[in-house]
This record gives structure tokens, C-alpha cells and sequence, in this order.
């Protein structure tokens, strides 16, 4: 195994991405953390996202 994989071997570029704010609950605690959207549907009057996002919950809030 190569520490170069070859270009054809790279993950495939999103074709579009969206930049969102992820809260866990209602508070402030933990602050929210950046996200993208990979992917999003509508489910009736909601809609549900496919999310990614950066892990900031080793602050000083614990």
C-alpha cells in the first residue's frame, strides 16, 4: 500500500455541500459545532439532513 494513492483512487467530490450549525438539545452547553450537509430529504412538514461535524465537546464547559 502506497502512502500516495493514485488520484483515481480518491474519495469522490461532493457534488454539493451546505455549511449548518448542529446544537445537541435546547442549551447552550455544549456551544453548537460546525457542520456540512451532505445530504437532506423532506419527511412530511420536517426535514432530515445527512451531517458532519467537527467534535468540540472537550471545552471548558465540562
Amino acid at each position: 500500500m502506497s502512502a500516495n494513492p493514485p488520484k483515481n483512487d480518491a474519495w469522490p467530490q461532493p457534488k454539493r455541500w451546505n455549511h449548518c450549525w448542529v446544537r445537541f438539545g435546547h442549551g447552550n452547553y455544549p456551544p453548537p459545532a460546525p457542520g456540512l450537509i451532505l445530504d437532506w430529504r423532506r419527511e412530511g412538514r420536517q426535514w432530515k439532513a445527512w451531517v458532519i461535524w467537527l467534535d468540540n465537546t472537550d471545552g471548558p464547559w465540562r
